[in-house]
Order: structure tokens, then sequence, then C-alpha cells
């Protein structure tokens, strides 16, 4: 594999989860890393769909399933450059993965959202 390749996948799939543990050859502990990652991913991604469910211009607010997919896309791209350094930060900080990285990554996906669908909203 290229090692330019490797790094930037090792950067997007390796959140930091575990960090302060090492275990040689496969084992349960990277199968746990991969978990937490993949999870947290889902996580944004359900952030950012919850986000477009949402009308927020509504009074009250209602819920409805008609997603603008150039906006969940552009918010995705967004999500994904921004949600690795910060998961790393919170990951040097927390080192045993808990319900503050759940929370962290659903409303960071939500916020990263709401803020894209704002800037959107305002230059189109």
């Amino acid at each position: 594999m290229n090692p330019t390749l490797f790094r930037l996948s090792r950067y997007f799939l390796d959140l930091g989860f575990y960090g302060d543990q090492v275990d040689l050859g496969v084992s349960g502990l990277q199968r746990r890393r991969i978990y937490w990652s993949v999870s947290a991913y889902l996580l944004l991604v359900a952030g950012l769909l919850s986000q477009q469910a949402i009308d927020l211009n509504r009074r009250p607010l209602t819920l409805q399933m008609v997603f603008d997919w150039r906006a969940v896309f552009a918010s995705a791209i967004v999500g994904v450059a921004l949600f690795a350094p910060f998961m790393h930060w919170l990951n040097r900080r927390r080192r045993k993965p808990s319900w503050e990285h759940v929370l962290w990554a659903f409303s960071f996906g939500f916020f990263v959202n709401l803020s894209t669908n704002f800037i959107w909203k305002k230059l189109l």
C-alpha cells in the first residue's frame, strides 16, 4: 500500500480510542477500536440526518423525513474533514470511551449540519 494512502486511511479510521493501551497481534483491543471508530462515524451521520429531519423554521418544531441530499453530502464532507481532529483531541483528554464520546459524535454531526445549512441558505 502507498505510504501516503496508509497514513491518510489511518488518520480517518483510527480516531485514537484506547490510545493508552498497547496490544500486539490481532486482539480484542483492535476490534474495540474499530467498533468505536465506526460507531462514532455512524453517530456523526445520524446527527447530520437528524438535523435535516427537524424544521427549525416552524413553530412548534416538526419532524419531516424529507432530506436535501446536496446539503447532507456537503455536511458529510465538512463533518468528516473536521471530525477526526476533534475526536483525536477528545480522546487525548478522555482515555476511556464513554457516553461523552457518543454525545460528542452525535452533537458534532448535528451542529456541523446546522451551520452548513445556515451558510448554504445564505449563499444561495
